[in-house]
């Protein structure tokens, strides 16, 4: 897991070189820069396979020279199928295993990853420049491309010193307060500055100065998984676990009163009980806290188990930090819990931690998904007998759902008039929020599908930041492809049964998790208690200074007397903050 940095045609080596620095939190363990002619490529490393020095990074075999973040968790098979054909190996790394697979393979050596990844590799005899993000978009990459110069980077922060002005993009600050964060769109939050695409690969040719991207990877929704389907997801999530557990570093754990996360701690506990877990707390409020969960999974596997407090002092004290860290603005101040767990982990020595994410849009587990199931049955008696058994509570709530799903693009425009009439002091134009899943409640899978693409990418950006701020890999079992796949082909009736969300999860692992966790029907997913905070007297009058200040705020016509407990008003601040660490203009 590192920071990479590529440019083509910068004179300016110091420049390069101070970019490069502000992603070292990303690799601490060394920093190197390569160059050859009009190009520069940097590597900041944090040493997690082979952590001696003959696996640094920029890493050349003969013409071929790479950058790489991320790890490729098969890399051990890989190179044996490779040692098969003829190669030989100099190191133990992951990184020289791309190398040779694309010596071999070209462009499709990427089908071959199981892993996280963004690299790029240049070829010297052909003056090309080949990269690629892996499937999902766990792990980051954005680019500037204008006129004759191409940068690339892990972060947005590390490509500013290379555009003119730090100009805002109006229309994705207005998409932010209106839809949330749009993480699965080209353009970012900064003007010039773009995304590259997840499940993407691209090649820059240096001679024509042309850039070609290609989509390698769709998620297939349509495979039969109905045989044997708790052995097989069994089996397939023990893998990831294991996959994930590569390491000659220390791994730690985080740990929630949920499903998904027990299920790991629970899996991993077997293989290591020494290993650390590490969770987040709340000061005296019972709605949000998950304390009671997490001591029974503590005391039944006698946990070497850490409790980390976020509070509103913490909060005001890092608020600059965390933003300059997300490098965009974000939806919620769950971020900061994230962040705090990852710095206990960090004085704990921890450098590698297994986290729980994307269970919950794989296998449904929001209460939402129910309107997408009613839709799909609304003439069956017995989904009708079944849900007001188990659900009656939600009845008005779900058919108002499932009403409003049928009119998607007229209820968006509705909403949107709504959000806007808080938001904005004068009439503002109609913005589409460009999400597929805002238009899709036919299908559950492709609903959740949608959810992968969209929301998850949103939840992947905070827990690299987080994590890497901390310069910590975080690793997501449930985001192994195979499960992916798996998860987004089963019916809903594994997923929605008997009153349970992630019903075949349950199942499944239920004799692994204690049944007073795998059964449990509550969700809260990771709250912390933002409306408290943003109510704070110490909390308001260290935001306000950002908020009177705002140039962006007064030109997007901002109201700025907003109620403290509308999610919308940490969208504001948010915006204030990020305009005065980020020196931005509109």
């Amino acid at each position: 897991m590192c920071g990479i940095l590529g440019s083509i045609n910068c004179s300016n080596k110091d420049l390069f070189n101070d970019s490069l620095i502000s992603i070292s939190h990303r690799g601490p363990d060394n920093k190197s820069i390569y160059e050859y002619e009009n190009i520069l490529f940097g590597h900041t490393r944090l040493s997690i396979i082979d952590i001696e020095n003959h696996s640094n990074q920029p890493m050349e075999d003969n013409e071929l020279i790479i950058v790489f973040n991320g790890e490729i968790y098969n890399y051990i098979e890989i190179k044996e199928e490779l040692k098969s054909l003829g190669y030989k190996f100099t190191t133990n790394s992951d990184t020289e295993v791309i190398l040779k697979a694309y010596r071999e393979w070209k462009e499709n050596c990427v089908s071959k990853f199981n892993g996280m990844w963004a690299f790029a590799i240049f070829d010297k005899s052909t003056k090309k420049i080949f990269l690629s993000r892996d499937r999902l978009g766990v792990k980051p990459l954005y680019y500037i491309f204008k006129e004759n110069n191409f940068i690339f980077a892990s972060e947005i922060k590390a490509l500013l010193p290379f555009i003119e002005e730090r100009v805002a993009n109006k229309n994705e600050l207005i998409r932010y307060l209106i839809y949330g964060v749009q993480e699965h769109r080209k353009e970012t939050m900064f003007r010039d500055i773009y995304r590259f695409p997840k499940s993407h690969n691209a090649m820059y040719d240096i001679n024509t100065n042309i850039l070609s991207f290609k989509k390698y990877f769709e998620i297939d929704i349509n495979k039969n998984y109905l045989f044997n389907v708790e052995e097989q997801l069994s089996r397939l999530v023990d893998n990831s676990i294991d996959l994930r557990l590569r390491s000659d570093v220390q791994i730690g754990m985080a740990l929630s009163g949920g499903v998904d996360s027990n299920i790991i701690v629970s899996n991993v506990h077997k293989k290591n009980p020494q290993i650390e877990s590490f969770s987040s707390i709340y000061e005296d409020n019972d709605q949000i806290n998950e304390n009671n969960n997490i001591d029974i999974t503590v005391k039944k596997l006698n946990l070497n188990q850490h409790y980390v407090l976020s509070d509103v002092d913490g909060l005001i004290k890092d608020i600059e930090h965390i933003v300059y860290i997300q490098d965009e603005p974000f939806d919620t101040l769950g971020i900061y819990a994230q962040y705090k767990v990852y710095d206990e982990m960090k004085k704990a020595g921890v450098k590698v931690s297994l986290d729980g994410q994307g269970a919950d849009e794989i296998f449904a587990g929001y209460g939402t998904y129910r309107t997408i199931i009613m839709r799909e049955n609304l003439f069956s008696f017995n989904f009708w007998k079944d849900y007001l058994k188990y659900y009656k509570n939600f009845l008005f709530q779900d058919i108002k759902l499932c009403l409003i799903s049928f009119f998607p693009v007229l209820f968006e425009k509705l909403y949107f008039k709504k959000r806007a009439s808080k938001i904005f002091t004068k009439n503002q134009k109609f913005i589409s929020s460009k999400k597929s899943s805002f238009h899709d409640f036919k299908n559950l899978n492709k609903k959740l599908l949608n959810d992968v693409s969209e929301y998850l990418s949103v939840l992947l950006r905070y827990v690299d930041r987080n994590s890497m701020s901390k310069s910590i890999e975080s690793r997501g079992p449930f985001l192994d492809y195979r499960v992916v796949e798996f998860a987004l082909s089963l019916p809903s009736n594994l997923k929605y049964k008997d009153g349970f969300s992630k019903y075949i999860l349950r199942k499944t692992f239920e004799k692994t998790v204690d049944k007073n966790i795998i059964w449990n029907k509550e969700k809260k997913g990771f709250p912390v208690p933002q409306n408290k905070w943003c109510n704070n007297v110490e909390f308001l009058k260290k935001v306000e200074v950002y908020i009177n200040n705002s140039t962006i705020l007064e030109e997007l016509n901002i109201n700025k007397n907003i109620n403290k407990n509308d999610a919308i008003y940490w969208k504001i601040v948010n915006i204030a903050i990020w305009e005065k660490i980020y020196k931005v203009k509109i």
